[in-house]
């Protein structure tokens, strides 16, 4: 899965470094800032799931809880 993630990430980095910065679009730069989104994704990721308490019973309940607002924002927002 974060491969697929990573690959997603990269490509999306070369188009927005193809759009804005024509001159330094290379595929490692894109990979890199590939790689630095999905870093930040994991860190706050794992931040708010420990940051948010549950009893062991209730993972996923927290999980769904936490992750689908999270997710309608990343997918619903749109820059600019």
């Amino acid at each position: 899965m974060w491969l697929v993630k990573l690959v997603a990430y990269a490509a999306w980095c070369w188009l927005g470094l193809t759009l804005w910065r024509p001159a330094t679009v290379r595929w490692p730069n894109a990979l890199g800032l590939g790689f630095l989104r999905l870093g930040i994704g994991v860190l706050f990721g794992v931040v708010i799931f420990f940051a948010v308490p549950a009893q062991p019973d209730d993972v996923l309940w927290k999980y769904l809880a936490i992750y689908s607002p999270v997710r309608l924002l990343e997918c619903s927002s749109s820059p600019g």
